[in-house]
């Protein structure tokens, strides 16, 4: 039935001259993953999964998402929202999907807003986090893990919450990020756990539940002080506290999270290295297509000159003056032209190596199995 619902809904979008899907909205290239995610998010209902994946897709287009990573924001601005919005990735649930983890409670609203960082800037952070998720992250944990990876288990820290942090401000900014991702990334978490909640947090989540996707809110454990062993016990199912800080109940005592004397942890600095490469090779990429034009138009003035002025006699022979041709230039220009496509080819030999691996994986498990047939409803799980 998974199979039928995901041909059905192709051959709308391919109807619609959607099809194919951009290869940076799939993960790994999965197209037909990417279908599955949506006839989920849409109660495995058609219709409604056509319209959200060709809003998506329209969205993608007007925010040119494709390209976001191309566009790095000022790193001043970046360093802000990281000792502002402490958050970051490290290490993986115990079903080795990506660990996410931020502190709510300790962002500082009055400190963005006094540094010049308003919500725009925070929502452009954020989809090159999500962006990077897609293109970078999951496939290498699809490659370490042997199958696909499509979902992150999220742990909040909401010590020192208070009503305050619900500010006009705050709230407008939780709101266009719960939208953006609920309607563009659906079926994005595996669990989220939230811990240290503090006695006022049930007036708080009745406030913010309301704008958290439905499928989500299933997804979510609510845990108290995390020095108790009960809310550790419950933490530890899932998650290897090794992976964990201290202060969120964990044992790791490593930097995992950005901090606000101005710490970055290890994904961060791998994320800004990534941003900072597609940055110079576009660059580079957009110098070298417009030098040949300005070779020719040089070239082109040359030979004006050089068809007014007169010929000059070498040992009895006329010669014409000589001309800078525009090979070099049009060889340079191709060179220069070839790494903006090195890192995108990264990217898909980084898929392709995940989907060997995956296919090796599933045969492995079907031959274990006695080669029974699995079961295709199983990806809507």
């Amino acid at each position: 039935a998974s199979e039928a619902l995901c041909d059905e809904l192709q051959s709308a979008l391919e109807e619609r001259g959607e099809w194919p899907l951009p290869t940076r909205f799939c993960i790994g290239g999965d197209m037909r993953l990417m279908l599955r995610r949506f006839l989920r998010a849409r109660k495995l209902k058609v219709p409604d999964a056509l319209k959200m994946i060709t809003d998506t897709l329209q969205w993608r287009r007007d925010k040119e998402v494709d390209v976001i990573l191309d566009k790095a924001l000022p790193e001043e601005k970046v360093a802000i929202i990281r000792r502002k919005w402490p958050q970051g990735y490290h290490g993986e649930d115990r079903s080795g999907n990506p660990l996410y983890m931020e502190r709510p409670g300790q962002i500082d609203v009055p400190g963005l807003t006094a540094a010049g960082v308003g919500k725009d800037e925070i929502l452009h952070y954020h989809l090159q986090c999500m962006e990077y998720l897609m293109n970078v992250v999951y496939p290498r944990f699809s490659a370490k893990a042997g199958r696909t990876v499509e979902r992150c288990t999220t742990i909040l820290d909401l010590s020192g919450l208070t009503m305050g942090h619900l500010s006009k401000v705050v709230l407008s900014t939780f709101t266009a990020l719960s939208s953006q991702d609920g309607a563009n990334y659906p079926e994005s978490v595996n669990q989220m756990f939230i811990v240290n909640a503090p006695m006022a947090f049930s007036a708080i989540w009745r406030i913010i539940k309301p704008f958290v996707d439905e499928d989500t809110v299933k997804k979510i454990h609510i845990l108290s002080s995390m020095k108790g062993r009960k809310a550790r016990n419950e933490l530890e199912q899932s998650v290897d506290l090794k992976y964990v800080p201290e202060f969120m109940g964990g044992t790791n005592t490593a930097c995992v999270v950005s901090s606000s004397d101005g710490t970055v942890t290890a994904d961060q600095r791998e994320m800004d290295e990534y941003i900072k490469q597609r940055q110079r090779a576009r660059a580079e990429g957009a110098a070298a297509a417009a030098a040949p034009e300005e070779a020719a138009v040089g070239a082109a003035a040359m030979a004006e000159e050089a068809a007014e002025a007169p010929a000059h006699t070498t040992n009895g022979h006329a010669h014409a003056p000589e001309q800078n041709g525009t090979a070099d230039v049009g060889a340079h220009a191709d060179e220069l032209g070839v790494q903006l496509e090195e890192l995108d080819k990264e990217l898909e030999v980084m898929n392709a190596n995940v989907d060997r691996m995956i296919a090796a994986a599933k045969q492995k498990q079907k031959a274990g199995a006695g080669g029974g047939n699995g079961s295709a409803g199983g990806c809507f799980g």
